[in-house]
């Protein structure tokens, strides 16, 4: 899908992407990768239609002769950027996370790295007591997975959160069926839980692809 930006400033910090439809669909309008609506009919296209931004300033864009334009309180927009992608893909997405997102991430990478080594230890000590070890390692297992999950976001990749709320979720199955539910079993599901809080209420997780 033919994706057209425009700066909304001199150093093009703010950018307006234009999403053409090439079925003649809906034109998604967004600003540095945040939906701000769309102009669904052919109507809206040819005629433009205004959105508000959140200083207040007023977009308008327009479809003339299959080409957007976009103008910010009247001001014509130059063109930043224009990209080719495939329907479906999503453009890379740029920029710095949220404080409150970077600390749930680190402390999440910290939790499943000190649950690794914890059943890890566990294992090793039933080996040498000729005891059950079996619930342990499956358990560290779900604490790698989801250890490559939550490093997979720091590169805004959304299927290390299903992989870490697939992990964490995985880790209650052989601690049901052996009997072994502690609070480590928990922990990572609540890890997981405030984590997808902070991306959902940031707004990263658009961002995410």
């Amino acid at each position: 899908m033919p994706v057209l930006e425009f700066a909304l400033d001199a150093t093009a910090l703010y950018r307006v992407q234009v999403h053409l439809n090439p079925h003649q669909g809906p034109v998604s309008v967004m600003l540095n990768h945040n939906a701000l609506g769309s102009l669904t009919t052919l109507e809206e296209q040819t005629s433009g239609k205004d959105f508000y931004l959140p200083d207040r300033s007023v977009l308008r864009v327009q479809i003339i002769n299959g080409h957007p334009r976009a103008w910010c309180n009247g001001q014509s927009l130059t063109v930043a950027r224009s990209t080719e992608t495939d329907p479906g893909q999503n453009t890379q997405p740029r920029g710095q996370m949220a404080g409150s997102v970077v600390v749930l991430l680190i402390l999440n990478v910290a939790l499943t790295i000190g649950l690794s080594i914890w059943f890890c230890a566990i294992v090793f000590l039933n080996l040498s007591a000729q005891k059950p070890f079996v619930p342990s390692l499956l358990c560290g297992l779900c604490a790698l997975l989801a250890l490559i999950g939550v490093l997979a976001i720091f590169a805004w990749k959304r299927w290390g959160f299903y992989l870490a709320a697939c992990a964490s979720v995985a880790t209650f199955v052989p601690a049901i069926l052996f009997g072994t539910i502690d609070f480590s079993t928990f922990l990572p599901l609540v890890g997981v839980a405030l984590l997808s809080i902070a991306l959902r209420s940031s707004n990263l997780w658009r961002r995410l692809v």
